[in-house]
């Protein structure tokens, strides 16, 4: 039993360490490439593969912590993406065991819904609700291309987060062929 728990505290303390240098990463100018001005926002495919991988509770967290990370390197400290990516989180976790299979396509449909939902609500609270120039302009030139180059991100967390989850899962769940 000692075994199980060992695994599943260096498991769940991995996923917090990549949540801290992603977190970083995102917010650091010049560590994730920028591509004419449109950024990509890592933490949302970060937080769709460890969902996708965890249970419904501790996806939760994970995507809360996500999202207070997010939330401490941003400009607008009022919870925003903490209440995003905390749903994100949950709501991947749910899908993942009630509809849908754990593989690479359902991650990339997952983080692409994902993005484009945190990117559309982003923009209608912060850009369009304050009557800034030209919203659509916006949207259309930084908001929704950021959805495609964030979902690039997914092949690398999605293979990153499976190689911990297997490495990490009790001998007696494994199945060997």
């Amino acid at each position: 039993m000692k075994i199980k728990a060992d695994r599943l505290f260096v498991r769940r303390l991995l996923f917090a360490l990549i949540i801290v240098v992603a977190a970083t990463f995102q917010s650091t100018k010049g560590f994730v490439p920028q591509i004419k001005e449109v950024s990509a926002f890592i933490l949302i495919p970060l937080v769709v593969c460890i969902a996708s991988f965890e249970k419904s509770v501790p996806s939760l967290f994970f995507g809360a912590f996500a999202g207070i990370m997010w939330d401490m390197y941003s400009i607008t400290a009022d919870g925003f993406f903490t209440v995003v990516l905390t749903a994100v989180g949950f709501l991947t976790a749910m899908v993942i065991l009630f509809y849908m299979r754990n593989n690479i396509m359902t991650a990339l449909l997952l983080s692409f819904v994902s993005t484009f939902f945190c990117n559309t609500l982003y923009w209608l609270n912060f850009i369009f609700f304050r009557s800034y120039t030209s919203p659509v302009y916006i949207y259309l030139r930084y908001y929704l291309p950021s959805c495609f180059y964030t979902v690039i991100f997914t092949f690398v967390f999605y293979y990153t987060v499976k190689f911990i989850y297997e490495k990490t899962i009790p001998e007696e769940k494994r199945i060997n062929y």
